[in-house]
């Protein structure tokens, strides 16, 4: 009867207008030239084929718009873990480290999944919606006004229908994450997962940060092997699943005003990950903000 959130039946879209209906509003794909499809379909003579090509090409194409808006299937962290904890990869580095450690698979296995439950986020499109009311009443106080670049927004729109994307901002105060966070959802686009210090991760607003698709990691991660291949196994799970990933390069705020450094340890990683096929590609996304 009501069908589940990412299929809803009749009776949850029914409620689901009633309830949004303010905040609702259209997106329009690119449109289908039907000569062109013709033209690339050339070798299918077949009516029935045809009809079958091109039903295929609009689904793919309200597919692409749906993923920039509602992004892949969002699953909770219990579940990322375990299905992390499975993949021949990380099974194979369990092995590994405890080898060299001289200790049971079960014990590192065990410490692995202390891990990924203190960085993994649980993210939920309630807390986030919950999340941007406070924020629209926080910045009304704030700000005369928040300025966007809606071009460059569409550019970071037309990228995510055909890779996940990488976020790359400045990192000024604690106002930019939640600042882009808030008009990515503003503007009809899924906010991404962040990538956050773990000093952020205390109570109550680690679980709020969490919910709303934070994810936490060491300043720095030493000579602990055992976190480093966690962290890098977590990341390119994020990448597969085809979630969002937002990180600051310059891996802490200024407090000067200037551009630091860039840290190109989480870069790497991902580079690593298309090298290796863990995902087909992914999308760099510099941004400004100031």
């Amino acid at each position: 009867v009501f069908g589940n959130p990412e299929a809803p039946g009749r009776v949850r879209k029914a409620i689901n207008f009633i309830l949004h209906r303010r905040q609702a509003f259209v997106q329009l794909g690119k449109p289908i030239d039907l000569v062109e499809f013709l033209g690339e379909a050339e070798q299918a003579t077949d009516p029935e084929e045809l009809t079958l090509k091109l039903r295929f090409r609009i689904r793919q194409s309200l597919s692409l718009e749906a993923r920039v808006i509602k992004g892949p299937i969002i699953k909770d962290s219990a579940r990322l873990r375990q299905e992390i904890l499975r993949t021949p990869e990380m099974q194979a580095e369990i092995l590994r480290i405890s080898k060299e450690r001289g200790k049971t698979s079960q014990e590192m296995t065990k410490e692995v999944s202390g891990y990924l439950k203190q960085m993994a986020a649980n993210f939920s499109m309630a807390y986030v919606e919950g999340f941007v009311i406070g924020l629209t009443l926080l910045f009304d106080r704030l700000y005369n006004e928040v300025v966007c670049d809606q071009e460059g927004l569409e550019r970071v729109r037309e990228a995510g229908r055909t890779a996940p994307l990488m976020l790359l901002p400045s990192h000024r105060s604690h106002v930019d994450y939640l600042v882009i966070s808030y008009l990515f959802y503003a503007n009809g686009l899924i906010p991404p997962h962040i990538a956050a210090g773990d000093n952020l991760s205390f109570f109550p607003l680690g679980h709020i940060f969490r919910r709303s698709g934070a994810f936490f990691l060491k300043r720095s991660f030493g000579h602990d092997e055992a976190y480093r291949v966690t962290f890098r196994e977590y990341l390119r799970k994020l990448l597969r699943e085809g979630y969002w990933i937002e990180f600051f390069p310059e891996g802490g705020r200024s407090r000067s005003g200037k551009m630091l450094p860039p840290r190109l340890g989480m870069l790497q990683i991902i580079v690593d990950a298309i090298r290796s096929g863990a995902t087909p590609d992914a999308k760099l996304v510099p941004i400004y903000v100031g």
